[in-house]
């Protein structure tokens, strides 16, 4: 805009933020989805609700999973160091170091309409099939719930 306009890039930014009462936004990333994608969403959307309205939910519980990284988050173009000069500052600020496999943690979690799970870690180093699932996650902790969460049902 300030080339086609052939003013600086600082006006622009002036008469875009004191005259306009505008600043500018980052874009964020999301996951594309397709316009099939979309009706399916609404679809099954529509159908959860209808079961919700009469009840049928009450007794349904939600889960997922999430695995947490352990490792430093950067911004390349943010994460920046004053300094006189690149040998000047200490290693332990200069460089930020990765790990091929960084630490991780699995952690399950569900809800429900009358509550929620306890946070469930997976031990590090178990890699999840049905089987470690059932035996981890299903068996130890949905089953119990049947009897606290939902009255026996």
């Amino acid at each position: 805009m300030a080339l086609e306009l052939n003013i600086s890039r600082r006006a622009i930014q002036k008469v875009v933020k004191r005259d306009l009462g505008m600043r500018s936004f980052k874009r964020k990333k999301v996951q594309f989805l397709s316009g099939s994608a979309k009706e399916k969403r609404v679809s099954r959307n529509k159908s959860l609700l209808s079961l919700h309205a009469i009840g049928v939910l009450k007794n349904t519980l939600f889960s997922d999973e999430k695995i947490f990284t352990i490792e430093e988050a950067t911004n390349s173009q943010n994460d920046r160091v004053i300094s006189t000069s690149v040998s000047a500052i200490p290693d332990k600020f200069r460089y930020i170091s990765r790990m091929k496999k960084p630490l991780s943690v699995m952690v399950w979690a569900g809800v429900s309409a009358v509550g929620r799970t306890p946070l469930i870690f997976i031990p590090p180093g178990v890699k999840i099939n049905a089987k470690t699932y059932q035996e981890l996650v299903l068996e130890p902790v949905v089953k119990g719930l049947s009897q606290t969460m939902f009255s026996g049902q």
